[in-house]
């Protein structure tokens, strides 16, 4: 904790003595193009989509394989950030640094964007707390990209029509993802999922009517499942006769693995897309690639089960 305050004065005085305002009517920094900074990997490729073509800037704050709640900033992020055009973050407790870096940096709030103001929140397991990965379900993905594509034309007017352009597309590429799940969920009687593994995919859930047993209350790193918790998701996955158990993207297995050999099961991935390894970010690997994983393997999954 003490750490922390060091790392957050050391930055009042970082900006004290390099602060350039963000920029204000609708016009960028300078001939370079609109400057954006984001937290996670899913707001970068949303605005990649969108701003494809254009000499747009976009800064990721946390690198490929890294987690948000452990992150310190450091003096060239403050600095991104206090340069920037539009910040966009996911808006939870686990980026609660970037909260303070806003009032830092004193970033204008028509420049902020947080995510989980953008869709209907789903609580999460504790009372009072909501999940953060709003972008689990594409018909979310939907309306953050249209959100998003909205406050770049409003602050980049001379890009405008690109951005209108671009985000049209994208959106027409993530409503054909979003009917891919829902003709996946049409024909399939049997949608319990099987997860060996924290859940960070209670909005892909809602969306489209998934049922799923997990040992975890949620996707929070702070908690532990009991033994019971995992003998109950093993006596549930016995009942389904599972022939998948999943495990997260960056997980060890190891729970998985437990699951999985005691109902005869192979484990198989599905990715929250919250960040991404460094060889599939050097390969443009985007959501809507690690989407489609997701339905391929949740497809085999139900369909397995279907066969049974």
């Amino acid at each position: 904790m003490i750490k922390r305050y060091i790392v957050f004065a050391f930055i009042a005085l970082f900006i004290l003595s390099t602060f350039v305002s963000c920029s204000g009517g609708g016009e960028t920094l300078d001939n370079d193009g609109i400057k954006i900074v984001v937290t996670v990997f899913p707001q970068y490729d949303f605005v990649r989509n969108i701003t494809s073509g254009t000499d747009a800037e976009i800064t990721m704050l946390l690198k490929t394989g890294n987690e948000p709640h452990s992150y310190e900033p450091t003096p060239a992020d403050i600095k991104a950030l206090s340069k920037c055009d539009l910040f966009i973050w996911v808006g939870g407790e686990s980026e609660a640094w970037a909260d303070k870096l806003i009032d830092s940096a004193s970033v204008p709030s028509d420049r902020v964007m947080a995510l989980m103001d953008i869709v209907p929140l789903i609580e999460g397991s504790h009372e009072g707390e909501y999940d953060e990965h709003v972008w689990t379900s594409p018909k979310n993905a939907m309306l953050i990209v249209e959100a998003l594509s909205e406050k770049l034309c409003e602050i980049d007017v001379g890009n405008k029509d690109a951005y209108k352009l671009n985000s049209d597309r994208y959106i027409s590429e993530l409503s054909e993802l979003d009917g891919k799940f829902c003709e996946l969920v049409g024909r399939s009687s049997d949608r319990t999922l099987i997860i060996g593994d924290r859940f960070p995919f209670a909005y892909l859930a809602d969306a489209y009517d998934f049922k799923y047993a997990s040992p975890f209350k949620g996707c929070s790193s702070h908690t532990e499942p009991s033994v019971s918790d995992v003998a109950g998701v093993i006596e549930i996955a016995k009942e389904e006769a599972a022939k998948v158990v999943f495990s997260v993207d960056f997980s060890n297995e190891k729970l998985a693995g437990t699951i999985a050999d005691e109902v005869g099961a192979e484990i198989k991935r599905l990715y929250s897309c919250h960040t991404v390894s460094a060889s599939d970010f050097e390969n443009g690997i985007g959501y809507i690639d690690l989407m489609l994983q997701n339905l391929k393997n949740i497809e085999e999954a139900i369909g397995q089960k279907s066969e049974k």
